[in-house]
């Protein structure tokens, strides 16, 4: 007990617990500064993911000049159009997996109509999913989409 100093009124600590004490970081400190650093990590990758999603999402203008010129488009709707003729042709129409209508191939024929060349996955008549290519063509009249022709191709 020879290395024992007094420190202060009659409290006793060994030198070796004094300058272990004092090396040792307040965890109080550590903890604090840890949740203020997490925080502000935080509210950082927030601003980020706010920004981008503004950034990202369109405007109602553009939104609508998007919509105008899809019906502007004719063969937008025609695609449109051929999806649902191509569905009640089917045996299983709730099974039907059209590939991205909107990558349809359409074209406008001398006569008015337009023909669309589609993609899907539907079940046949045993249940076997099946990929087919379907050849639609409508023609548009009085506001209304007529089937023309609908074969397998």
């Amino acid at each position: 007990m020879s290395n024992a100093q007094p420190i202060g009124s009659g409290v006793f600590l060994w030198r070796d617990d004094l300058d272990a004490w004092r090396k040792k970081p307040d965890r109080r400190y550590m903890e604090k500064s840890t949740n203020r650093q997490n925080l502000i990590a935080a509210a950082a990758w927030i601003a980020v993911i706010s920004a981008l999603v503004l950034w990202l999402t369109p405007s109602a203008e553009e939104t609508e000049e998007r919509q105008a010129a899809r019906e502007a488009d004719p063969t937008y709707a025609s695609r449109t159009a051929c999806q649902e003729f191509i569905r009640q042709s089917l045996v299983a129409p709730s099974t039907a997996k059209f590939v991205s209508v909107s990558d349809w191939p359409a074209r406008e024929l001398g006569s008015g109509a337009i023909r669309v060349t589609a993609t899907l996955d539907a079940e046949n008549g045993f249940g076997a999913m099946l990929r087919q290519n379907m050849i639609c063509e409508v023609r548009k009249a009085d506001g209304y989409w007529h089937l023309e022709s609908l074969t397998e191709g």
